[in-house]
Order: structure tokens, then C-alpha cells, then sequence
């Protein structure tokens, strides 16, 4: 075997363990619950979150302070090339008030029932793509917390 063809050989052995360690890393840490952000590039203002990435396991929280009888309209939209994502509102009791579709466009109404802390959660599972969600009390800007 000529000195070039055993390089190339050592070469292919390396990058497949490294590979191996990559993905067992990965494993481990969505097995674990751990957040795990590849390409990440976030941007969050008072009434708005988003992100883009090119992968993404993990949970992304956002609480706001609802008044009972508030009418609060959701803008989203979300994309997933590869795996899940998926975007809800959730009450401070972690009851799910509203989901969002998945991958898709939309403009949704929520009608508060009670005065309390609410969450949006967004939830990735091995995904790669973006979402980007913002929210308004009847032309208000709201604050989160």
C-alpha cells in the first residue's frame, strides 16, 4: 500500500470517530433535556422572539403577564426543513391555552380568561429552520417578564 493511500486511510478513520463522538455528544444531550443550538441567531424585543438555526433540540421560553378579558392577537409563522418544531401559549399552571400549527403562517386571537403569567414555549426536536412569533393587545405593544 503506496504512503498517500495509507494517509488517506488514517484520514477516513479520524473523521469517522470524530463523527461518532459528534453524534453520541448529540445523543446524550437530547436524551439529557439539554439545549443544543447549531447556527443559532435569535433576536427577542418586548413583543417579539424569533430564530433561525441549522439545528435545534431544546425549549425556548417567553412569560407575559395577561389580564383577564385581554384579547391578544399572535402572529407566527414557522419552518422546520428537517424535524419539529412547534410553538404554544401556556397558563402559569403549564396548561396549554394555544397551539400554533406547525410550519406554517398564521395570525390567531386568544381570548384571556383570567389575569396570570403565560408562556409561550417553542420546542425544537433535531430541526433545522427558523420561527419567529410577536403579539398585541388591541394595537398595544405589550412587556414581557
Amino acid at each position: 500500500m503506496s504512503k498517500n493511500a495509507k494517509n488517506r486511510k488514517i484520514v477516513i478513520i479520524l473523521i469517522a470517530m470524530f463523527a461518532s463522538i459528534c453524534l453520541f455528544i448529540i445523543h446524550f444531550n437530547i436524551v439529557a433535556g439539554k439545549n443544543i443550538k447549531i447556527g443559532w441567531k435569535n433576536h427577542s424585543i418586548n413583543n417579539e422572539i424569533s430564530a433561525s438555526y441549522a439545528f435545534y433540540t431544546g425549549k425556548e421560553y417567553r412569560t407575559l403577564r395577561f389580564e383577564e378579558g385581554d384579547t391578544i392577537t399572535f402572529e407566527f409563522c414557522s419552518k422546520a426543513e428537517v424535524g419539529k418544531i412547534s410553538l404554544c401559549l401556556l397558563d402559569s399552571r403549564g396548561k396549554i391555552v394555544k397551539v400554533f400549527p406547525d410550519c406554517s403562517k398564521g395570525r390567531e386571537l386568544v381570548v384571556i380568561n383570567n389575569t396570570d403569567y403565560y408562556t409561550i414555549l417553542v420546542e425544537g426536536l433535531t430541526t433545522k429552520g427558523y420561527y419567529k412569533i410577536s403579539w398585541e393587545r388591541f394595537g398595544e405593544k405589550l412587556t414581557s417578564y
